[in-house]
């Protein structure tokens, strides 16, 4: 169920100066990192310098469909800024459509097969919806649904050249289909309505995900940001009882008896998976620790006050937060091109809106490897715009 919310209208709020920027973003960093011995205190400053990473995948169409007109999707490839580690990107989004629906889906790999996990999703994915939409019209929770399970089964199926032992992916699939917008997802990848008018009960409840490192501007006026997929964390209450229930462990790690990063599943041995989700598709080694592939479902009727639909893996979510999310895409969703191909020079006037966002997206990671010294993470990106009915 979602919560009961009364209608309510974009807040009328003077933009932080973000009508006024232009964003442009360079292809090569130069940082100052700060050094830092076991206990966190700072003991030095390192400098790096390194070329950031070209799009993975990268297209956009216009549409003629019911209600969207324009699509695009974006992944760039995560980095170790020193160069010490060679990182494969883990990350796929795609889009698929007929004559009256559009399916867009995101996946976040993660393990030694992340990449084999997300590619064999992918392909599941298109075959499921050409083959089987037509099935479930009168059901396209079921069909989302089954379409999470078919990508874990086909993930876990024996000979095909995966491990998934500890290897897997988030899912986070949006499916807009007779004048409502369905969603189902697994892990921590997201998907985000920007709209003018939210009426009646929300998808989830609203995130509380607003933090002031992950927030810049103020909202403009006439936009709401609405969740339509809910993290699912260990932690989670009822994600919780599920997985102890199975014999799962829930805690974050011990580093020197420090407690650091999120809460993960952990066997009753205390070492393995340390899955930092409580669903997700493959990972063998937590389906007996009630770690599942059975997604949560929503569904929103459409108003025709809705702008766009975001899908965006947790490069993005871990830096930026919703608020900024919709308030930057409709900022520069209109001075975007439409289609083109990845420019040398990444600014609102030269490239898609998925482009844009994932760009600002890596630039804020560049804070956070000066404080951490972190890797930047694979970033994906999809953006669909709907028609607009004044």
């Amino acid at each position: 169920m979602g919560c009961t919310n009364k209608a309510q209208r974009g807040k009328v709020v003077v933009p932080n100066n973000i009508s006024k920027i232009n964003a442009s973003y360079p292809s090569k960093a130069k940082l100052q990192i700060k050094q830092k011995d076991s206990s966190g205190k700072q003991t030095g400053i390192s400098s790096i310098a390194f070329n950031f990473t070209k799009p993975f995948l990268f297209s956009a169409e216009n549409l003629t469909l019911p209600n969207v007109t324009h699509v695009s999707r974006c992944v760039l490839p995560g980095i170790d800024p020193r160069g010490e580690n060679e990182k494969k990107c883990q990350d796929i989004c795609l889009y698929i459509y007929n004559k009256e629906d559009i399916l867009l889906a995101l996946f976040d790999g993660h393990g030694k097969e992340g990449e084999k996990v997300v590619a064999v999703c992918a392909s599941v994915v298109e075959s499921f919806f050409k083959e089987n939409i037509e099935n479930y019209r009168e059901n396209p929770e079921k069909f989302l649904e089954d379409l999470c399970n078919s990508c874990d089964s086909n993930v876990k199926t024996t000979g095909n050249g995966i491990d998934s032992t500890n290897s897997g992916s988030t899912a986070v699939v949006v499916l807009v289909h007779n004048n409502s917008i369905y969603a189902a997802s697994l892990g921590d990848s997201r998907a985000l309505l920007g709209t003018g008018l939210v009426s009646g009960e929300l998808p989830v409840p609203k995130a509380q995900n607003h933090e002031d490192n992950k927030h810049k501007y103020p909202l403009i006026q006439g936009i709401i940001p609405v969740q339509l997929t809910k993290d699912q964390k260990p932690e989670d209450p009822d994600e919780y009882a599920r997985i102890l229930k199975n014999g799962g462990i829930i805690k974050r790690i011990n580093d020197n008896g420090k407690q650091i990063g999120p809460f993960r599943v952990f066997d009753s041995s205390g070492k393995y998976p340390g899955l930092a989700m409580s669903r997700s598709i493959g990972d063998s080694s937590g389906s007996s620790l009630g770690v599942i592939s059975t997604p949560i479902c929503t569904s929103l009727p459409l108003n025709n006050k809705e702008k766009f639909i975001v899908l965006a893996s947790d490069g993005v979510w871990d830096v930026i937060d919703n608020e900024d999310v919709v308030t930057f895409i409709e900022n520069f969703r209109k001075k975007c091109l439409q289609t083109c191909s990845p420019p040398v020079q990444v600014e609102a006037s030269t490239t898609i809106i998925a482009n844009l966002l994932a760009e600002e997206a890596r630039m804020r990671w560049l804070n956070i490897i000066s404080e951490e010294d972190v890797m930047i993470d694979d970033i994906s990106v999809i953006v669909l715009q709907f028609k607009e009915n004044e």
